[in-house]
């Protein structure tokens, strides 16, 4: 289980590579997945039913937080297992030919499908508590991408994002209840957890969250409007995630703890409820809709309140049935939904007004849909008449013995099952019948293009599997019989297809009945066709809220937010110096000992850092105070190389050029002297907070080395570095080792920066518009001596037998550049000197382990030949010297440092944790490779592409904006 479960991970990330390659065809690959473990769940059907052999896998994969890997398939996990496997591999299939004329477009959406299948798998098979909750939060971020497949729609992306926030918001209450079941309980295996069965004031609040997370998951009222609308997403998603998987989590988990929570005081009254009340309002709502999809959707809903009602009721009797009903509304739904994207793919509509006759032209596909309507309307021999009336058989023997409780389930159940009949009445009519037009004459028939035959072949598989499983309910009974028995002593009853008459048979056939004239009545008063019943839906109250969370940041935001950049700097170091101020008016120690200095250099270095910081203040040019705060900078690499810091002067020197370069390419754009356009006022305030800020600041600093009570760990470092770093160079051992995780929340901040200043420059669009300069032709060096010269507008150029008089690519500024723009000498030296520098830049990152260098020294020596390649050529120089577009090289680089550090995980070590491969190369002597090293490698890659990032955006599109509207004649 927990080889397939790697397996799913392994098929989602091959999977969009396979459709590139591939095409649609690629889907047939991705089904033997879902397919493998269908199988693999058929072969443990022995040991399931056995009971006492039940299959257990145990990965213990975080020992210090007791969080365990571990998969357990009993008979209910056994059940969800082959639903959702068997009805994931039948959609991958039909996904072949319902994504036959876009599927180099759907690789990501084929992925995650996959990947959702294994989240899917996981979920109904762990056995750890916390791990459910993680597979849950998984099963809802893949539903939002998959709901939002078609990006461009505003409807897709409102609904994804609805459908996110509603299950994310109750999976997190439903985590908090997680935490309180797992403390009271002592252990997070469910197993264990069930034959504990804790009671109590804290286990009865954790109840009541765990069942928030289930209704919210399940779609139950007040939760049920996000599926209705998640009816955007593409007909495989609805037929997979709204049929047979993602609603099932929400009802897994009410099946998974009613054993023993069923009884409890918050239990009934929530779950039949709810359940009761979300069968009628899904009910009635569906007779109202003229979309096909919806007609099923809102059915749905009913149908999950039904199971609630059912599942969680909590004998065994309707444990039994509302286990058939499960699998019964897995395999008629799942039929339904397919069959509705094959009329909406062939017929590009899916209005019940713009449909006529389809059932006459398309006999197969019809029997397939009346046969699973059957099923759903609960008539003989489906699975669904099975179900159902075992479902009627439990509740009533329960209110007959005076469960109040159980005449609410069967009076509800009951009305439920009538509007069943008629939303099912709607379909079929909708769908599939020839219908009249208002004056009463008939519509002339739709015309159907046949569909192939393999589009058609899982919806018919499905509906078949409804009268197998309706025929062979003695067996399903058999085998179903060990999960009802966890509910208690009391014989559960039996699945058959004839119990004889009794009152269960004729509730049946007369809800059947009356949902048949409820259909009719509804189409002759045309009550559908009424405006909504309530003026005010739950739909409504989340976009009120929406509207609400919109309106208040906007608020936060025009009040806290104006727009000055100093006054937010003010603020900061106000609230700062009240509290530090008083902090050290706290705990100001009574003596201090200072040292004059450490070396002679800090006597020159020092004064000189000051009065360029004093200076900098009064510059009244731009590039004037940049020039003075960079002296500061470079007074601290000064005194880093004089205290045995090489490491940290060689960063901190390019952090300061690259520094001064992104000074540069946003002074371009800003006057050349501060105050032309906004004068500064209030100096005097500002300049006695800022003494007052660096008095504080230095005596937080004299105080904080006075406060020390034991030796710092940093005494320690050489020593750590070697032992566990494997290296010599402390500084950047403890970057990629001692200290990764500090590194790895550097490198996503490194990321969010990059992707923020891309994202105020590119307002329009995020194109990588450098890509472009990367096809200029490039001109051949050999042979150039035989080429005659000529004289073009750009100057003296080879001429060539197939383009008289153009420019070479090998500097393609010359191409764009004006001639009084450009400095050919520099061009040519910057571009002999680049892959020297570069080479250097790769020298630092692998030399840092054990020599001044690394990552970061090494990504900003790379970054600086890239700042060198725009200067000297402008953005056609840097767009021919960028490897890629920055965001792969920063999206790369932290996949690279994240994967290193989890890496270590799956063998049994911490994160981060470093092994050291050494070996005797002939010629080369003895290496040795540190697995940090690879760390260092995603820093690297981080590094250049923020540089990249910051040159494309506030370099390259600056100036592409510029020359944009000179063209137009804009004023700039």
């Amino acid at each position: 289980m927990l080889l397939l479960l790697a397996v799913f991970l392994a098929g989602s990330l091959l999977l969009p590579v396979l459709v590139r390659w591939l095409g649609a065809q690629a889907f047939v690959l991705g089904a033997l997945v879902p397919a493998a473990a269908f199988v693999h769940a058929l072969v443990q059907t022995p040991r399931v039913l056995g009971g006492r052999d039940a299959p257990f896998e145990l990965y213990r994969w975080i020992p210090q937080l007791d969080l365990n890997m571990s998969m357990h398939m009993d008979v209910l996990g056994w059940v969800l297992t082959l639903i959702v496997t068997g009805v994931g591999a039948l959609v991958l299939l039909y996904c072949r030919w319902y994504f036959y004329d876009e599927a180099r477009e759907v690789g990501q959406f084929a992925g995650v499908l996959l990947g959702f299948a294994g989240a899917m798998y996981g979920l109904v098979l762990t056995d750890d508590l916390v791990m459910l909750v993680m597979f849950w939060e998984i099963t809802s971020i893949l539903s939002y991408l998959l709901i939002g497949h078609y990006r461009r729609r505003a409807a897709s992306r409102r609904s994804a994002l609805q459908a996110l926030l509603v299950t994310t918001l109750g999976g997190l209450v439903m985590f908090v209840g997680v935490i309180l079941l797992v403390v009271d309980a002592g252990t997070a295996s469910i197993r264990e957890m069930l034959a504990l069965a804790p009671t109590g004031p804290l286990v009865d609040a954790a109840i009541v969250m765990l069942l928030v997370g289930a209704i919210s998951k399940s779609a139950l009222f007040p939760f049920h409007f996000w599926l209705p609308g998640a009816m955007a997403a593409p007909t495989p998603v609805s037929a997979y995630l709204h049929a047979a998987a993602m609603v099932k989590a929400g009802i897994y988990l009410i099946a998974r703890f009613a054993p023993i929570f069923a009884l409890s005081a918050p239990w009934r009254p929530i779950v039949i409820t709810l359940g009761v009340f979300t069968m009628l309002l899904g009910g009635i709502q569906a007779l109202r809709e003229t979309d096909l999809k919806r007609i099923l959707a809102f059915g749905t809903v009913s149908q999950l309140g039904f199971f609630a009602v059912v599942v969680g009721y909590g004998t065994p009797a309707a444990a039994l049935a509302g286990l058939a009903l499960v699998i019964g509304h897995a395999l008629f739904k799942s039929a339904l939904f397919l069959i509705v994207g094959v009329i909406d793919r062939q017929l590009s509509t899916r209005d019940i007004d713009e449909l006529s006759g389809v059932g006459r032209q398309a006999p197969v596909m019809a029997t397939a849909a009346f046969i699973s309507v059957a099923s759903m309307m609960g008539v003989a021999p489906t699975i669904g008449y099975v179900a159902k009336e075992s479902t009627l058989t439990a509740l009533l023997e329960d209110a007959q013995h005076g469960s109040a409780w159980g005449w609410v389930a069967l009076v509800g159940v009951t009305i439920g099952a009538i509007l069943t009949a008629a939303y099912g009445c709607r379909f079929l009519w909708g769908a599939f019948w020839r219908k009249k037009d208002a004056d009463g004459a008939y519509m002339p028939e739709t015309a159907w293009p046949d569909p192939p035959v393999g589009f058609l072949s899982a919806p018919i598989v499905l509906a078949g599997l409804t009268i197998t499983a309706g025929i062979g309910a003695p067996a399903l009974d058999v085998a179903l019989q060990g999960y009802a028995k966890t509910l208690g002593s009391e014989e559960p009853g039996h699945l058959a297809l004839w119990h004889g008459l009794e009152p269960a048979l004729l509730l049946s056939f007369g809800a059947i009945a009356v949902g048949v004239g409820v259909f009719v009545l509804s189409i002759r008063t045309r009550w559908d066709r009424r405006r909504r019943m309530l003026r005010f839906t739950a739909a409504d109250a989340y976009y009120l809220v929406m509207r609400g969370v919109d309106r208040l940041s906007v608020l936060t935001t025009s009040v806290t937010q104006r727009g000055s950049l100093p006054l937010y700097v003010g603020t900061i170091f106000v609230v700062l110096l009240a509290a530090e101020a008083t902090a050290l008016a706290a705990a100001m120690p009574d003596r201090i000992e200072l040292s004059a200095w450490h070396t002679p250099v800090q006597i020159a270095v020092a004064p000189v850092m000051a009065v360029a910081g004093v200076v900098a203040v009064r510059a009244r040019k731009r590039y004037t105070g940049v020039v003075l705060v960079s002296v500061t900078g470079l007074g601290m690499v000064v005194l880093f190389a004089t205290s045995g810091a090489p490491d940290l002067a060689l960063t901190q020197i390019l952090v300061e050029t690259v520094t001064m370069v992104t000074f540069a390419l946003v002074l371009r754009r800003l006057p050349s002297r501060m105050g032309e356009h906004n004068a500064s006022v209030g100096r005097i305030p500002r300049a006695v907070l800022a003494v007052g800020v660096g008095v504080v600041m230095a005596f937080v600093a004299i105080v904080a080395t006075q406060a020390r009570m034991f030796d710092p760990i940093s005494i320690d470092f050489p020593e750590l570095a070697y032992e566990l770093g494997h290296g010599r160079n402390v500084v950047n051992v403890a970057l990629v080792d001692l200290r990764g995780w500090d590194t790895m929340g550097e490198l996503s901040v490194l990321v969010l920066a990059a992707t923020g200043v891309a994202s105020l420059v590119f307002v329009t669009h995020r194109a990588d518009l450098l890509s472009a300069t990367r096809n200029l032709p490039q001109t051949k060096l050999r042979s150039t001596a035989r080429r005659p010269m000529v004289e073009t507008e750009e100057g003296l150029r080879f001429q060539t037998a197939e383009n008289r008089g153009a420019p070479r690519a090998w500097l393609v500024s010359g191409q764009q550049m004006k001639a009084e723009n450009r400095s050919i000498l520099l061009e040519v030296i910057v571009r002999v000197l680049f892959h020297t520098i570069i080479l250097v830049s790769i020298y630092l990152l692998f030399a840092g382990h054990n020599l001044p260098g690394g990552g970061f020294a090494g990504g900003l020596v790379a970054g600086m030949a890239l700042v060198m390649r725009y200067i000297a050529g402008g953005r056609w120089e840097l767009g021919a010297a960028a490897p890629t577009d920055a965001g792969r090289l920063l999206g790369g680089g932290l996949v690279l440092a994240v994967g290193a550090a989890l890496l270590p995980l799956f063998f049994g070590l911490a994160p981060l944790q470093s092994a050291v491969w050494e070996a005797e190369v002939p010629l080369l002597g003895h290496l040795e490779f540190v697995s940090s090293t690879v760390f260092d490698v995603g820093v690297y890659l981080v590094v250049i592409g923020l540089v990249l990032d910051v040159l494309r955006s506030l370099g390259a599109e600056v100036d592409r904006q510029t020359l944009e509207m000179r063209s137009r004649g804009v004023a700039i």
